[in-house]
């Protein structure tokens, strides 16, 4: 029976480690172009100050930097990490979250997005009283770099919708 545990836990520990694998390199940074047909630089720069309000609840504290001329907008924002490993691989990620420096560039028909400074922060915490530092590292893990690209493109994705969205309803 002792033999049967044994294993039983080294397959659990294998598994979970398997799945903990470094990355080639950590991601530290996240662009994407967003393709906004027929919309004026000035449009999509207005719905990316919209969007920054909705994605990061107070656009005035998050926005560090905007230029209507330019059509760029520089702010610093976090969002709840999402992870989505497998095995033990999540095991005490459900406090953690992704913080981020995020630059908009608007031209007419198109925006760039760009996420620098990818930290996960994971805070402080005590379990069974045995207390972990709080860490703060670019996400260096297979699934953590898989889970932060999906999390910064279904945002970045939501930045077109806006935009879409903010035009429209200004012809009511």
């Amino acid at each position: 029976m002792k033999k049967i545990l044994a294993g039983a836990s080294l397959g659990l520990l294998l598994t979970g480690c398997a799945s903990m694998q470094l990355a080639e390199q950590p991601l530290n940074e996240y662009q994407k172009i967003v393709e906004i047909p027929n919309t004026k630089q000035n449009l999509i720069y207005d719905g990316s100050k919209q969007w920054f309000a909705k994605n990061f609840n107070d656009s005035n504290s998050v926005i560090k930097y905007d230029n209507a001329e330019t059509g760029s907008i520089i702010g610093k924002g976090s969002m709840k990490f999402k992870c989505q490993g497998e095995g033990i691989a999540c095991y005490g990620e459900d406090k953690t979250t992704l913080r981020f420096t995020v630059k908009v560039d608007s031209k007419d028909n198109r925006a760039r997005v760009s996420f620098e400074d990818l930290i996960l922060n994971k805070p402080s915490e005590v379990i069974s009283g045995i207390r972990s530092p709080e860490s703060n590292r670019a996400p260096g893990y297979q699934h953590e770099v898989n889970s932060v690209r999906e999390m910064l493109d279904t945002t970045t994705n939501s930045l077109a919708k806006e935009v879409k969205h903010s035009v429209s309803s200004t012809d009511w």
